[in-house]
């Protein structure tokens, strides 16, 4: 049941599930080796838009350059992929900096999701749009680690004077480059709902890390088990289940493996025993499921024990609560503040949304003039109006 809600969502340009399936699964095979290639879809803007949304146009227009019946649709996709490719060698030369910086002062950190997947399992890293990079510390580096990236040109908007202002409730903190923007994530926990938070066997996952020679340094990543495990963590619990094929798309490209970073036999028995020790069985389950319905990931018989696992109720209710919350900005921002233990707790919350730092305005609207801060405020009100009203984040 929660493998058919995950999946039924809008299909985009395609009239049904069956042809969103098939080009989805296309888009996962090499093309030389489909027998029976998708048509693309008779909407091109649709087209362009639904893979846009859902971080797959790169990827697509990869694909689609060795299908004629694409060639239209190709034409309009290859800004994508060449902006992307621009953006991804931006990123990863702020990346760099950022980690010789951190290596420099003995902070080790773990990359994860899209920044990790990009360089052990994608072909290209310019195929996997990010709009974030993601790093995980140990909280106690944080003072220096934030240091490190204010030297590399990150500033977190004027929202926190720093990390001794930080709310305990907080498991991330966000860092932004002058336009063009990008984010850095700096994590010390790997969930951020209260449910769930110690219940993850983070010192196992640290423990188990790899390292990855990439452009003569060192990256260190969750191994391809804890890999997983986040995976599907962050889109079933974290997201509520947010259908973003990106993201089951990282799943295929993780459980089919790149050269030097695989699942083995052994790794599929330790994502059964930690999913179920952490209470996200039946999140890794629907995950694992949703990616094999839709880009016909081969699940090996050793994830089979896995998928067949029952999970207890308790479980079943976790993940439910997590789903129902859904995706949206809204939803999210509701889901945060009343998981709060305390009512203290939810006033900050709210009154941090609703009055941040006049130094977090300018920097996050672009303002050029001190005067403009008070209007932005009211802006900034009506806007979530707007995104409570339609969903949408406008």
């Amino acid at each position: 049941m929660l493998t058919r809600r995950l999946s039924a969502r809008a299909y985009g340009p395609w009239p049904n599930r069956a042809a969103a399936h098939h080009f989805l699964t296309a888009l996962a095979t090499d093309p030389a080796a489909l027998t029976d290639p998708p048509a693309p879809p008779l909407d091109a803007a649709a087209g362009h838009n639904w893979l846009q949304q859902h971080g797959l146009a790169p990827l697509a227009y990869r694909w689609s350059r060795s299908q004629p019946l694409w060639h239209s649709l190709s034409q309009t996709l290859a800004p994508a992929y060449y902006n992307n490719q621009t953006a991804t060698a931006l990123r990863q030369h702020q990346l760099h900096r950022l980690l010789t910086g951190l290596a420099a002062h003995n902070i080790p950190t773990l990359l994860l999701k899209g920044g990790a997947l990009s360089l052990t399992v994608y072909p290209d890293p310019a195929l996997r749009p990010m709009g974030d990079v993601d790093l995980w510390l140990d909280r106690a580096d944080l003072p220096q680690a934030w240091q490190v990236a204010e030297q590399v040109g990150y500033h977190s908007r004027g929202l926190w004077a720093g990390p001794e202002a930080l709310p305990e409730r907080l498991t991330q903190v966000d860092f932004y480059t002058p336009p063009p923007e990008m984010c850095l994530e700096y994590h010390w926990d790997l969930i951020s709902r209260p449910q769930l938070t110690g219940h993850l066997p983070l010192t196992a996952w640290w423990e188990r890390r790899r390292t990855v020679v990439w452009q003569g340094i060192s990256v260190q990543m969750p191994d391809p088990s804890a890999m997983l495990l986040h995976l599907c963590l962050h889109q079933m619990y974290q997201h509520g289940g947010e259908m973003r094929f990106i993201w089951l798309y990282d799943i295929d490209r993780l459980i089919r493996g790149g050269a030097n970073y695989f699942l083995t036999p052994d790794d599929w028995e330790t994502v059964r025993q930690e999913a179920n020790q952490a209470g996200i069985l039946p999140g890794v389950q629907t995950a694992l499921r949703a990616a094999a319905a839709w880009f016909n990931t081969p699940l090996p018989a050793a994830a089979t024990p896995l998928l067949d696992e029952t999970p207890s109720a308790a479980q079943q209710a976790q993940l439910q609560a997590a789903l129902s919350h859904g995706a949206g900005p809204a939803n999210k921002s509701w889901q945060e503040i009343r998981e709060q233990p305390a009512w203290t707790d939810r006033l900050t919350i709210i009154r941090t949304k609703l009055f941040p730092p006049p130094a977090y305005i300018r920097q996050r609207y672009h303002l050029q003039h001190t005067w403009q801060i008070p209007f932005y405020y009211p802006w900034r009100w009506l806007k979530m109006v707007y995104i409570i009203l339609t969903g949408k984040k406008g």
